[in-house]
């Protein structure tokens, strides 16, 4: 896996110039060569942007931003690898991005340029870029929650509770929490479960509590 700092620390430029408006703030992280695979529909080819804000995905022969695929990364559910996505006369590794309990996304990407992270950097890169973004960092009172289990067992230690378990939010079923790290696996339907998520709840249900 490559240092991910060298990738979080870079603005690389736009290669569609003016055709791609970005965000204000946003910087292009990484770029890919991507093949889009969705259930019923046809993959489709095209270019694939890491920026520190969305994922962002334009077809070939796309001269504009109307169908153009983008994903806030904050929204993301959970950034895996599917090992083995059967595509075209063999079978190819590829970054599976689930939208929802019901929504999946494949992308088969390919580096635009020797250097770039590969595929097994992506998910963590995109954790990474979420934390500086403040989507995994969520103030409680005056503290900044880094993402970390074990900053959370302290956390809830200090106030004079042990959180053991959590609710998976795609099935629901009860997942033991780890002591430290940054992901867990639910057990019960393999989703990726994410420290923030779980330290962002608990700050909902500290807000119920304490409003009128």
């Amino acid at each position: 896996m490559h240092d991910l700092r060298r990738f979080i620390n870079r603005s690389l430029p736009n290669p569609f110039g003016g055709g791609m408006l970005l965000q204000r703030g946003e910087e292009i992280k990484a770029l890919f060569s991507a093949s889009l695979v969705q259930s019923g529909t046809r993959s489709r080819n095209g270019t694939l942007l890491l920026t520190n804000q969305r994922l962002i995905f334009r077809a070939n022969q796309s001269f504009s931003s109307q169908g153009d695929l983008k994903l806030d990364l904050a929204s993301l559910e959970a950034v895996t690898i599917e090992p083995s996505l059967a595509h075209g006369s063999g079978y190819s590794p590829a970054l599976k991005v689930q939208l929802s309990p019901t929504r999946k996304l494949l992308l088969i990407l390919s580096p635009s340029s020797a250097g770039e992270p590969s595929l097994d950097d992506v998910p963590a890169l995109i954790v990474k870029l979420r934390e500086l973004e403040g989507a995994e960092k969520v103030s409680i009172g005056a503290t900044a929650a880094p993402l970390d289990f074990s900053w959370l067992t302290e956390f809830m230690k200090k106030g004079g509770y042990v959180l053991t378990t959590f609710n998976c939010p795609r099935c629901g079923a009860a997942v033991n929490l780890p002591e430290e790290g940054e992901v867990l696996k639910c057990e019960h339907c393999g989703s990726t479960v994410y420290a923030f998520d779980v330290i962002k709840r608990i700050k909902e249900l500290m807000k119920e509590r304490t409003s009128p």
